[in-house]
Order: C-alpha cells, then structure tokens, then sequence
C-alpha cells in the first residue's frame, strides 16, 4: 500500500494512540515511561492529530518548553519527538516529517560536573545506612552499571563472578564482578522467596526509584552536592578505569555503549596531556 506521495504504508495504525504503542513496541521500560509522557505532554499542548501540526505550533511548543524547563531537558523532550516523527514517516503513517525542521538545541557537556573522584566514590559508600545499600552502590560504581539494570539484577544473574546484565534497549551484556563486590554479595542475605538480589522492607523488588533517594540521602549524609544521582557512579566507573588505562573497547562494552564515541566523550574529561604544555609564557 502507498500513501498518495508514494511512500510505502508498513503499520496498520489508524489513529495516533496505535502509532505511538508502536514507536515505543521494544524500548527499555524506562524508556517507554519517560517516551509516553513527552508525547502526551506534546499532544496535550498542541491539541490536534500529529498530521494536522504546523511550523507555528511547533515554534510554540518550543517556547513554552525554554520558558519552563532546563536547557538539557528542553534537548531531551525535542529528540523525543523528533524521533516520534521520524518514525511515523519511515513507516508510512505520516507523508512529511514536520519535526525535520526543528533544529536541536546544543546544551553544555557537564559530564565533568557528573564525575566523582576515588576520595568521593568512597565517601559515598561509606555513607550507606546497612549492607544492602553499600553492596548496591559498590555494585554500580565497580561494574558500572545503570540504577534500573541493577534493580532488575536476579541471583540467577551471578555466576562464577560474572554478572548477566539486561540492559538498555533489551541489549545484555557480560560483566565481571570485582572479587571485593563478591565477598560483599556472598554476605548478603537472599530473600526467601524472591529472585531478585535486592529487595524492599514490603518485600518487593528494590525500585529504582528507592535506589535514586537512597543514593540522595548517602550523598547528604557525606557532605557531597545534593546534585548526585546513581548515574554519578557509572560516569565515575567510566572515567576511573580509562584513566587507570582500560581500553576505551573494552570499557564500551562493559558499559553497554552502542557506540564507542559515547564512552570516547570521558577520554577528554581528566586529560594527561594537553596542546597547552607545550605553550612558552
């Protein structure tokens, strides 16, 4: 089937709810919440199907985000709807893609902010209030892993000091478990009827939410800036272990990055060696 502009029709979406359910058919769970709402925010504030919307409301909702939100989150909410967009028109759903012309806005890289030293990740963990807390922080500073992949971590999941992690994008991945994280876990307790490593007082998986306000409340139990967050430790990972001479590859795939450009960004956070040493002033 084509379009009358001659693209080929690949859904059987009729309406914009059934489109969107199939953008975010095979996103991560997280992904698919943070995707859902934007999208629902966009319609809502524009008020008319996705094939009725114009350069002026686009322009508007544009706007309206700068007057409201940060510039990184304003970048966010635009890439999500841009790829909303794009994937209507690859399939067929949409003739145009209106959202081709909204420029991205460029924010500032404050990775270097989001990095911990040794000293820090230390204080942090030091900060924790019981075992479980520390095991999950040393966890995601030592593997680098994400707050919802280590949430979502099993018994079943450890074997031999390798850990299998279900990661971003349905993507899994291998990782090798620091002998110190090992005795740690070994000195956890598991629950006796659940398969998750970490669980709650109302005996539930551990949320990742749980672990974002723990990892809070560590860091203002340390004196750190209230600004951390879990990701702190898998930025801290990245940069600690290329600077300790980890192979960028080797750190890309421990890590999950799709591309090695993602991981390159750390190389250029705490460099050795800079044009300026060789400047006479």
């Amino acid at each position: 089937m084509l379009t009358p502009k001659g693209t080929q029709v690949l859904t059987n979406a009729t309406n914009d709810d059934e489109i969107i359910l199939s953008w975010l058919s095979g996103k991560a769970k997280t992904t698919k919440v943070s995707y859902y709402s934007t999208a629902k925010q966009f319609r809502e504030f524009i008020g008319k199907p996705l094939s009725d919307v114009m350069i002026e409301d686009l322009n508007l909702w544009c706007d309206r985000l700068k007057m409201t939100y940060k510039p990184v989150t304003v970048q966010d909410k635009i890439l999500i709807i841009k790829s909303l967009y794009s994937y209507c028109f690859s399939v067929g759903y949409l003739q145009n893609n209106i959202m081709a012309l909204i420029k991205t806005p460029k924010v500032k890289d404050d990775l270097a902010q989001r990095i911990l030293d040794e000293r820090e990740v230390k204080l942090l963990i030091n900060a924790t209030s019981n075992h479980r807390d520390k095991v999950i922080l040393a966890l995601m500073y030592g593997c680098g892993l994400r707050v919802s992949e280590v949430s979502e971590l099993t018994w079943g999941d450890l074997k031999n000091g390798k850990l299998t992690v279900y990661g971003k994008g349905n993507k899994t991945r291998t990782v090798i478990v620091p002998e110190s994280v090992i005795m740690m876990l070994l000195n956890l307790k598991p629950h006796p009827k659940l398969p998750y490593m970490f669980t709650s007082r109302s005996q539930t998986r551990l949320s990742r939410v749980s672990i974002f306000k723990m990892v809070k409340k560590c860091a203002e139990m340390s004196g750190l800036s209230d600004k951390i967050s879990p990701h702190f430790l898998r930025h801290s990972h990245a940069s600690h272990s290329l600077k300790n001479g980890a192979n960028v590859r080797l750190v890309q795939a421990s890590l999950g990055h799709s591309s090695v450009t993602t991981t390159e960004r750390y190389l250029h956070i705490d460099p050795d060696e800079c044009s300026s040493q060789f400047i006479n002033l």
